[in-house]
């Protein structure tokens, strides 16, 4: 299991925890998306995503 899955595995046990307790608002329903689409592009091109050019407010 890559590092790229385990977050996304530990995010989705968080989120099952925060459903089950009875506190879906605690759910970081962004993160999960943001390392599903991660992952997602690792598997269609077999490299992660690089930024090539950084913003200006992300140097």
């Amino acid at each position: 299991m890559t590092a790229l899955e385990r977050a996304l595995f530990n995010e989705l046990v968080a989120a099952e925890f925060w459903q089950q307790v009875g506190e879906p608002h605690r759910i970081d329903w962004v993160e999960i998306q943001h390392l599903s689409y991660r992952l997602h592009y690792r598997a269609q091109t077999g490299r992660a995503r690089t930024i090539r050019k950084p913003s200006r407010l992300n140097p």
